[in-house]
């Protein structure tokens, strides 16, 4: 079965989603909302503005790929409609606003998720394989992930970078609740748009790890390196998508981290499946929770 999908936002990454649930057999792109002219000849219909696609427009399922400011307008205006849904990360600009979100979509059991390529990705399974077989061996963690950009006025940089890799590791170590962990984070950069912050997971007689996020690094860069007792290294290119361990590729993804989070979406949509997407928006949250601590 095809299932109807509106897309919600039609910048940079919109194009890149919209080729995405393109090519899936399962979804049918429909509709397309987007606060500007779109000059590509599409064989969607166009808006430019939610509640039109609304009165006009019948679907089932939607995909936002705005700033985080809209998400919470967008599933109160459908938690009505149970319609199944995906946020771009962050799913909110705060907390508070993600803990209202998540007792929405509980109390309306709506299939939800949040976009978080790094859990979405092949390489997921092996690493957190990984860790959890050498929890005892680890002797560091080292987490980058940045970039020189983007500037969004909406949402601070180190929630922009940052939800990626703390969601992550909050995920492979099986840590739903924040206060497991100390956290401290240390502002390193600051150019006045652009910043690089330095966060620090410290689980209880146990490794420290390390994060530096942030939009002022010199070049696009997404890389998690875990160092055992030994000296072993295993590295997670989240570029590349590639896992070596001591400079030896081990393995290759074959399939992108949105194909499989559309793949997941359209699963729980045939099963009627809330608790993944709950899980995934939770641990979000959790994320953003940390983030925002002093």
């Amino acid at each position: 079965m095809k299932y109807n999908i509106v897309l919600i936002g039609y910048g940079n990454w919109g194009k890149i989603v919209r080729k995405e649930i393109e090519k899936n057999k399962n979804l049918n792109l429909i509709s397309i909302v987007s606060s500007h002219k779109i000059k590509e000849k599409l064989n969607v219909n166009i808006y430019y503005d939610f509640k039109s696609l609304l009165k006009k427009e019948i679907f089932d399922c939607i995909y936002v790929a705005k700033d985080p400011d809209i998400n919470f307008e967008i599933l109160n205006y459908c938690k009505s409609l149970k319609l199944p849904i995906i946020f771009e990360k962050p799913i909110s600009s705060n907390y508070i606003i993600g803990i209202k979100m998540l007792n929405i979509i509980k109390k309306n059991k709506i299939i939800a998720f949040t976009n978080l390529p790094n859990i979405y990705a092949e390489t997921y399974e092996l690493t957190k394989k990984f860790f959890s077989n050498n929890q005892s061996k680890i002797k560091k963690v080292i987490f980058h992930e940045g970039d020189y950009g983007p500037i969004r006025n909406t949402i601070n940089p180190i929630l922009d970078w940052g939800i990626h890799p703390l969601t992550y590791l909050l995920s492979i170590m099986g840590l739903d609740k924040s206060e497991n962990i100390i956290f401290k984070k240390k502002l390193i950069k600051n150019d006045g748009i652009r910043i690089i912050s330095k966060m620090e997971l410290i689980l209880k007689d146990n490794f420290k790890i390390k994060i530096i996020t942030g939009n002022l690094f010199k070049k696009k860069t997404r890389l998690l390196k875990i160092v055992l007792e030994n000296g072993d290294i295993f590295i997670n290119n989240f570029i590349n998508h590639t896992i070596s361990y001591n400079n030896k590729l081990i393995y290759k993804s074959k399939s992108q981290p949105l194909e499989i989070l559309l793949n997941t979406f359209v699963n729980c949509i045939n099963n009627n499946e809330i608790k993944e997407g709950i899980k995934n928006i939770n641990i979000s949250i959790n994320a953003i929770n940390l983030i925002e601590k002093k």
